[in-house]
């Protein structure tokens, strides 16, 4: 499929994918099977829809459970597509998530998982001492990384640094399945865990009978994906003062 540009101005596509290792079979209620995609270069496709506004260069991008792009193949999709070696892509935090940190006065435990650390990468001009034990547990070919730092009772983290870590997580939130920050808002403790609060949009389509679920219903709910979350992500990539 082509990109194409809606009058919003944003560009929509469909990447498709094809595994030519498979064969490709349908079948129907009666039981019946049939092959197809029998030829050397034939395959099963597999299906990624995504829209990009360019004015805050936010992607909108198709939670595929049917093996379409994973996290790195669009990252590396998307730097043919821009022609740039250095495309990288952060999921996009839930604001309200990100004004309750900023708002913490002390910050007491942060504790982060991270799944695949081998699969990391590290830009030119990141902080190397932030992301010093990502790198380690890379270099070791971990599958897995769990780290908590916590303070003793009486006592708290350092609270910029804290908060410079967290937010350094962010760029790795793909391989972050955790990211837990406790701290004080106020007189109040609380626990947030901000890969929890990812910024999400859920279409249900609504199909008339033998009616099916194609690649253009799936694109053109992508505009829609993006204007439910237009206010905050505008405040936040483009109206920034």
């Amino acid at each position: 499929m082509e990109i194409e540009k809606t009058s919003e101005g944003f560009y929509v596509c469909n990447v498709e994918k094809i595994n030519v290792l498979d064969e490709a079979n349908i079948g129907d209620l009666q039981a019946e099977r049939m092959t197809v995609a029998t030829k050397p270069d034939q395959g099963p496709l597999f299906d990624t829809a995504f829209l990009y506004n360019p004015m805050n260069e936010v992607v909108v991008l198709q939670r595929n459970s049917r093996l379409g792009l994973g996290y790195k193949a669009f990252v590396s999709y998307l730097s043919k597509l821009t022609k740039k070696d250095d495309c990288d892509l952060e999921i996009i935090i839930d604001p309200k998530v990100i004004v309750k940190l900023d708002k913490m006065d002390m910050v007491k435990k942060i504790e982060y998982s991270v799944s695949n650390p081998t699969n990391l990468d590290f830009a030119k001009e990141q902080n190397r001492g932030m992301n010093g034990d990502l790198e380690l547990a890379k270099k070791l070919l971990g599958s897995s990384l769990n780290v908590v730092i916590g303070s003793q009772r009486g006592s708290h983290l350092s609270l910029d640094e804290a908060k410079k870590k967290v937010k350094s997580l962010l760029g790795f939130s793909d391989n972050m399945s955790n990211i837990i920050v406790r701290g004080q808002i106020d007189d109040d403790m609380e626990s947030i865990n901000l890969i929890k609060h990812k910024v999400t949009y859920e279409e249900k389509f609504k199909l008339k009978k033998e009616e099916k679920l194609t690649v253009v219903k799936v694109v053109e709910a992508l505009p829609k994906a993006y204007k439910f979350h237009e206010v905050n992500l505008n405040r936040m990539y483009i109206n920034k003062s």
